[in-house]
């Protein structure tokens, strides 16, 4: 099913991932550019699957990463929560990942969490997810 021929409110996508400039120093900066300009094509993508689609980029901080999320999720109901590669895929903030998925559980436990793996398959993985039923 696809948002568009949903009754009520389109569902609400929030994308997390590193801010692309707090990326580790271990991406190069044309890598961290490429990554920018993935997630403003997700976003674009991501909203013209006809999702409510919202950015939370946050710092590799954890504690300020979690709370950036808390106050995400806790400014809408949220059916979907997209957790960017950048997340899972760099050994150097396995524990902010945890951290994120964790706090995501218990703000809203009912939301479906997907993963892509770069920035420009974050649609997929949304779309992957649109057929389940939200749990507001």
């Amino acid at each position: 099913m696809s948002p568009t021929t949903m009754a009520g409110p389109p569902p609400v996508v929030l994308y997390v991932g590193i801010e692309w400039d707090q990326l580790p120093d271990s991406f190069a900066p044309e890598v961290k550019q490429r990554i920018k300009a993935g997630i403003a094509q997700a976003m674009t993508d991501l909203r013209a699957l006809g999702v409510d689609a919202r950015w939370c980029g946050v710092p590799t901080d954890p504690p300020a990463a979690v709370a950036l999320v808390r106050a995400a999720v806790a400014a809408t109901p949220v059916d979907c929560v997209l957790i960017g590669a950048g997340l899972r895929k760099t050994d150097q903030v396995l524990l902010l990942f945890e951290q994120i998925v964790n706090a995501v559980h218990a703000a809203c436990p009912g939301a479906a969490l997907c993963f892509n793996t770069v920035p420009e398959d974050s649609a997929d993985a949304v779309r992957r997810w649109l057929g389940t039923p939200a749990r507001r």
